[in-house]
């Protein structure tokens, strides 16, 4: 599967890899273009959807129905956007916004809050997640 973000004319294209089909088109809001489109690792039905007016939507793109809305808790425009599966099997979804965070959400919870955060006293301009590392952090100054 294949996703691409118009942004004359806000809307996700999703194309069927092999065949170079397009198999849906969602439309979205005015104004609002998708900045950051990501899967679901445990369902690729679902779409993560972080838009320019700092909403962070999850699609169920066959539908083309909104399956949950995520609170707006970054300043700023989402910069970055990573979505993976913890060992528990729990998608989870990982911002990072130009206000200087980094916010943690879970796709599956009923609550539509970020379970954590971390403010930066620099600007953030990468993020990377890999799930399947354990170590222990420290605090570097």
């Amino acid at each position: 599967m294949i996703v691409a973000v118009s942004t004359s004319h806000p809307a996700l294209y999703i194309f069927e890899g092999r065949r170079q089909v397009l198999i849906c088109e969602i439309p979205l809001p005015p104004r609002t273009p998708a900045l950051h489109v990501k899967f679901v690792p445990s369902n690729p039905d679902l779409l993560v959807v972080a838009d320019r007016n700092k909403d962070m939507k999850v699609w169920e793109w066959r539908s083309r129905q909104v399956h949950k809305t995520f609170a707006k808790e970054h300043e700023k425009v989402v910069r970055a956007m990573e979505v993976f599966s913890t060992d528990g099997d729990e998608d989870r979804i990982v911002t990072m916004s130009s206000d200087q965070s980094i916010r943690i959400w879970i796709v599956d919870q009923q609550n539509t809050k970020s379970i954590a955060s971390v403010l930066s006293n620099s600007l953030l301009t990468a993020l990377i997640v890999i799930p399947s590392v354990r170590h222990d952090v420290t605090s570097h100054q």
